[in-house]
C-alpha cells in the first residue's frame, strides 16, 4: 500500500526565500465551508528542515511555523507585495 501511495506524490522543492501559498484545513465559524478560503499568504519559505518539511514565515525575521511540503503550493504572482523580502 505504501508502495502505491509514494509513486502517487509529486514533491515540490522550496528555497529560502520562496513565495508559498499555506493551506489551512480548518473553517472559519460563520463562514459556508464552500465559501471558506484554503489558502492564506504569501509566506516566505525560511528554510528547509528535512526533506518534506518546511519553516515558513510572514517575513524573514518571523520566527515561522514548520509545516509539510503537502500545506505548500508556489506562488506565481507576477507581482509580490511591498513588505515581501527574502530571507
Amino acid at each position: 500500500m505504501s508502495r502505491y501511495n509514494n509513486l502517487k506524490i509529486h514533491q515540490k522543492f522550496y528555497k529560502p526565500g520562496d513565495a508559498v501559498w499555506v493551506y489551512f484545513p480548518y473553517q472559519n465559524l460563520g463562514i459556508e465551508k464552500k465559501l471558506s478560503l484554503k489558502l492564506r499568504g504569501p509566506f516566505i519559505v525560511l528554510k528547509r528542515i528535512n526533506g518534506v518539511l518546511y519553516q515558513v514565515g510572514k517575513h524573514a525575521k518571523h520566527k515561522g511555523d514548520v509545516l509539510h511540503h503537502d500545506r505548500l503550493k508556489p506562488y506565481l504572482g507576477k507581482h509580490k507585495p511591498t513588505w515581501f523580502t527574502h530571507a
